[in-house]
């Protein structure tokens, strides 16, 4: 779809729905400026999402800075302030459609209805409007979306069950390389062990935001006294002597800590558990609308010598290390037991709340079945459209600590994680099978989640196979974890490495299970917005006067949906004022409904027809003509009403 400036624009969608979505961005702590009162706008039960970045005569847009997205009629159809995010202004800008139940009441977009966009200069009061209109929402196939009307196919995304959906997850999703030095050291010693931790995440707000992670996994060390991990030996071997023990607050605090493992492989994103469940429960809160997000605890008690037996250089390395100085000593992490599951609980409930209600629960899936086992077999699990919002837990131990987590609680009852219980048994519902194999296909059918992974220790990424991966998102496996939802960036000067990365197929959050999945709407997916589109605000106004790029000439569009069933939408510009009259007949020349008779601005103009005539009564299935006079133009098309 191009605008009148031949200036081409996919808009693609990040969450859409037709129920709101509110983004207020979550990691910014600085104070909006007031909304100006000329983006004032009415939220509809329809909305899509616009994200951007935004400059004003190349300049980028300071914090405070406000959008507005405005409809050919020049009614604002949602707003909000420029954030900086990574030293960029961006904004994440709610569109809403308008709401057909409300009559003559205009509050938004229709499907294909031109708009523009207006930018607020909070340092000067002054408006200006980015010079392009657009209109006629895309996926990333180039195919029109309906977005705005209540029959569109994409609503039926709320009707599926979480397990027909399939999403993208990251491997330790707190994890940060070793920085290069220490690196270099542990490569030199035990090179498969350097390629395995070499591998750095985002922050779970940008993962979640830019690449659509829906699935993370977190390793958790018990460290009731607090401090237990500040000795960071690692820093020893490369002469930051002072930082064996470093002065970080966060140490030295009792609770859970998030690390791969301690002495040489504890850089994180996270330092404690509960800063990265606040972190989750924030950009939860800021996204409401969001695919829930499923999250997997380790549960970890191995030390550095726990390593020794699969890298015996390694520990012959450090017993030189020692012998040079004796006061070295390794970390020895607490077993975690019962008690630490308990921490995790109530760690978990002291960020949520104990009423849990941003949680999927064991007990939500089981309700009134005699295990929970029996509810996923018979497709429990509870629709998209209940489950949006809200977290899934999961345990990702097996053996005693699981055994002691089920135990005194049949099929979970109570409890805050779901466990990886062999199927067959009551408690199982969800399944880790980290290898892709044809029994994932098996098990995905018979109900069960599956967690699959699509690379493991950096191997793929660094020989571009791709065949692991393939095979991950073809077995239906319901979160493909992988610690390259991007590439890594030595790709594009190291021709050691790949672009590789994992995304589903046409970069979305989520898409229909290939296996699981009702294949008759394979089709709907949920995508993904590229932060590299720019709009650039240059033409001044005065605060009390909208500027409109005006068509260059009368014209009738093409209807769309065409063919429809119920509700179509009639496109047509205006390049001056004038009086509008545009009736639909039937094939006999009889007058069906007159829509349009009245004196209208200029401007790219919409209008929806329902399949009813003058007296509201359905009209039958069939050809009709629709026709278009304002001064001396007249048009004549035809459309297919399908029953």
């Amino acid at each position: 779809m191009k605008n009148v400036n031949e200036i081409s624009l996919i808009l693609r969608i990040i969450q859409f729905k037709k129920w709101k979505i509110y983004v207020p961005l979550f990691w910014c702590s600085f104070v909006q400026a007031q909304q100006p009162d000329l983006f004032n706008h009415t939220p509809t039960s329809f909305s899509a999402v616009i994200l951007g970045q935004a400059t004003m005569e190349g300049v980028p847009a300071e914090e405070g800075d406000w959008i507005g997205v405005f409809d050919d009629s020049g009614n604002c159809a949602g707003a909000t302030a420029v954030e900086l995010i990574n030293n960029k202004s961006l904004f994440i800008l709610t569109v809403y459609g308008d709401d057909p139940a409300t009559g003559e009441i205009d509050e938004g977009l229709t499907d294909l209805e031109l708009f523009t966009l207006q930018i607020y200069d909070s340092s000067s009061s002054e408006f200006r409007i980015h010079e392009g209109s657009y209109g006629g929402w895309q996926d990333n196939q180039g195919q029109f979306l309906d977005l705005f009307t209540p029959d569109s196919i994409l609503n039926l995304a709320d009707s599926l069950r979480l397990n027909q959906l399939q999403v993208i997850g990251s491997h330790n999703s707190y994890h940060i390389a070793p920085y290069d030095s220490l690196l270099m050291i542990i490569d030199v010693v035990v090179p498969d062990l350097a390629w395995a931790i070499d591998y750095t995440h985002l922050t779970l707000e940008e993962q979640f935001l830019y690449y659509g992670i829906r699935q993370i996994e977190l390793d958790i060390y018990r460290d009731p006294q607090g401090g237990l991990f500040a000795n960071r030996l690692g820093n020893w071997l490369t002469g930051h002597y002072e930082d064996v023990h470093p002065d970080i607050p966060e140490l030295y605090e009792p609770g859970l800590k998030i690390l791969h493992f301690p002495d040489i492989d504890f850089d994180t994103r996270y330092l404690t558990f509960s800063h990265a469940l606040e972190a989750l429960k924030n950009w939860s809160d800021s996204f409401p609308e969001h695919v829930p997000v499923f999250v997997l605890i380790e549960c970890k008690s191995e030390g550095l010598e726990d390593y020794f037996d699969d890298y015996p250089y390694l520990e012959s390395f450090m017993e030189t290390m020692q012998g040079i100085d004796t006061s070295l000593s390794y970390v020895e992490p607490i077993p975690f037991d019962l008690a630490g599951l308990e921490e995790a609980e109530s760690e978990i409930r002291s960020i949520f709340g104990d009423s849990l209600l941003g949680i999927i629960t064991p007990d939500m899936i089981r309700g009134n079945y005699g295990t929970l086992e029996a509810a996923v077999l018979d497709g429990a699990w509870p629709t998209l459209g209940e489950s949006r919002g809200k977290i899934l837990f999961g345990l990702d131990n097996g053996g005693s600590l699981m055994n002691d987590y089920m135990n005194g609680y049949p099929s979970l009852s109570g409890r805050i994680l779901f466990v990886e219980a062999n199927a067959g048994t009551p408690e199982a519902a969800f399944l880790g099978m980290n290898t892709p194999s044809d029994e994932i296909a098996e098990r995905v059918n018979e109900g069960y989640l599956v967690r699959t992974r699509a690379d493991v220790d950096t191997e793929q990424a660094r020989t571009g196979d791709a065949s692991r991966r393939d095979e991950a998102l073809a077995t239906g496996a319901h979160f493909i974890s992988t610690d390259y939802y991007r590439p890594d960036s030595r790709h594009e000067s190291d021709t050691a490495w790949t672009d590789y990365s994992v995304r589903l197929p046409g970069a979305y959050f989520a898409r229909v299970n290939p296996v699981s999945g009702p294949q008759d709407i394979s089709s709907l997916e949920f995508d993904l917005v590229n932060f590299n589109m720019t709009f650039d605000f240059t033409t001044m106004m005065d605060n009390n006067e909208f500027g409109f790029i005006l068509p260059e000439g009368f014209f009738l569009h093409q209807n769309h949906p065409n063919p429809f069933n119920p509700v179509t939408t009639l496109r047509y510009d205006l390049p001056e004022d004038a009086i509008v009259n545009i009736t639909i007949y039937d094939m006999m020349g009889r007058v069906v409904k007159t829509m349009v008779n009245s004196q209208q601005n200029a401007g790219y103009k919409s209008i929806q027809w329902n399949a009813t005539n003058d007296k509201g009564a359905p009209v039958s299935a069939g050809l009709y003509l629709y026709t278009i006079q304002a001064g001396e133009f007249r048009q004549t098309k035809k459309m297919v009403l399908l029953k």
